[in-house]
């Protein structure tokens, strides 16, 4: 199956965000991936385009699958009036800082992070908190004591979470988990923890969502999660949020009447045969991508003057370029053809972002204008 994977998408032609009018850069920038469409969606995609395209109830079967994959992948068991369907994630970390957050309260995230977090915050006018992430042991570390201290702070309301970690690529493991959950409970904080990409994880690792370390928490956490990163349907969308405290489901959806549009009955479908039907190309998809990682880490890594945390989740590589002498690494590789994530964007100056979810043979080319610019 790696040839489905290998197989290079001409999107130069098409009006993709990503790659539109870039004959000859290679784009590896924003968060879609250049994978097609497992079959089994397209197929029923193409089957749904025949018939009435009318207005759609969310099906029980959906409902379902949501809630044997929480239980079958995270020993998580929830209800099926605990979820609530949105066209994104973004869609729902934008109400969340406009419903939960009070003109003098305050959010925090981790710095760097996914920019719509920021802008959640930006656009309901509220002020964001940052706590610096931090290298410890070869990985990507939660500064768990800075976090306790500025948990303390009276006007903090919300946190907001990214785990498996954009840009990063950290996936916190049980006991990173438990530690968060325990200072969050400690301080009565509301979570909203975007946990779009819990299905790319790399070396048989385990997901762990953050609602299901206890009660407590659960009571306190709004969990995002999608299939649109893991299914090659980003343009589609489709998310949905698990809301475990009725009360703060009922705000949620009475403070959002009107602000939610229903998802259209195509990525409806998609969801579907996504969880339904796709774990064979998924799991292909997860093992291509992780040989991309090993790949990219084999012929970057060794190169003097930039740094690089290895991964353990998501599509993205976050490089360290702060060493290489090089004032504007964005510009100095966009004019050799490659265009990478400025780091600026997630609140880190002198970092780029790589999107490694596409054909290896881009990736080859990409590995050769980074190693020419630092020649």
């Amino acid at each position: 199956m790696h040839e489905i994977f290998d197989k290079v998408n001409n999107r130069v032609v098409s009006n993709s965000s990503r790659w539109t009018k870039k004959k000859n850069t290679i784009a590896l920038t924003i968060g879609d991936s250049d994978f097609s469409l497992p079959p089994p969606i397209r197929d029923s995609l193409i089957k749904r385009a025949d018939q009435v395209l009318g207005y759609e109830n969310i099906s029980d079967s959906l409902n379902d699958l949501v809630i044997e994959r929480a239980d079958s992948l995270y020993d998580w068991k929830i209800e099926k009036h605990w979820i609530v369907y949105l066209p994104s994630i973004v869609l729902g970390l934008n109400l969340c800082c406009r419903i939960f957050l009070d003109k003098d309260e305050k959010a925090i995230s981790e710095l760097p992070v996914y920019p719509p977090i920021f802008n959640a915050v930006a656009n309901a006018n509220r002020s964001l908190m940052t706590l610096d992430s931090h290298i410890s042991q070869d990985r990507w570390g939660f500064d768990f004591d800075k976090f306790s201290d500025l948990a303390r702070e009276k006007k903090l309301r919300l946190f907001l979470i990214c785990n498996p970690q954009n840009p990063l690529g950290r996936s916190m493991n049980r006991e990173e988990i438990e530690h968060l959950a325990e200072i969050c409970v400690e301080n009565d904080l509301l979570v909203c923890s975007d946990e779009m990409h819990a299905d790319i994880v790399f070396d048989k690792r385990k997901h762990f969502p953050l609602a299901t370390v206890g009660d407590s928490i659960s009571q306190k956490t709004i969990t995002f999660m999608s299939p649109s990163k893991s299914h090659a349907m980003s343009g589609l969308g489709g998310a949905f949020a698990v809301i475990p405290n009725d009360d703060l489901r009922k705000r949620f959806l009475s403070r959002s009447k009107g602000l939610i549009p229903d998802l259209n009955i195509l990525t409806l479908t998609a969801m579907e045969v996504a969880y339904a039907k796709c774990d064979p190309w998924f799991h292909q998809m997860l093992r291509y991508l992780e040989e991309n990682r090993n790949f990219l880490m084999k012929n970057l890594g060794k190169l003097k003057g930039i740094e690089i945390i290895e991964p353990e989740g998501t599509y993205f590589l976050w490089i360290d370029f702060r060493k290489t002498g090089r004032k504007h690494p964005v510009e100095d590789l966009l004019s050799r053809g490659l265009e990478l994530s400025d780091g600026a964007d997630f609140g880190k100056k002198g970092f780029l972002r790589m999107n490694f979810a596409g054909p290896r043979s881009v990736l080859r080319e990409a590995c050769k204008i980074i190693q020419a610019l630092l020649d």
